[in-house]
């Protein structure tokens, strides 16, 4: 019985573990990068909307520049 060589060569590539691509861990590692960021950015808004003075607070963060 013969097999297919195209269909060997993915069965022994599956077999022996070498895949093409990102593997799955590094997804995972992405994602985590990308979380803490964002919960850093967070927290930064957090801190500097938390630090103003209440007299500060009916002013904007950002001030419109007058022409």
């Amino acid at each position: 019985m013969s097999v297919d060589p195209a269909i060997e060569k993915i069965v022994t590539e599956t077999i022996e573990g070498e895949e093409e691509g990102i593997p799955m861990w590094s997804w995972f590692a992405i994602a985590g990068v990308v979380l803490v960021v964002l919960i850093i950015i967070a927290l930064i808004i957090a801190l500097v909307l938390c630090s103003r003075k209440k007299k500060d607070l009916a002013q904007p963060l950002l001030k419109p520049k007058i022409k």
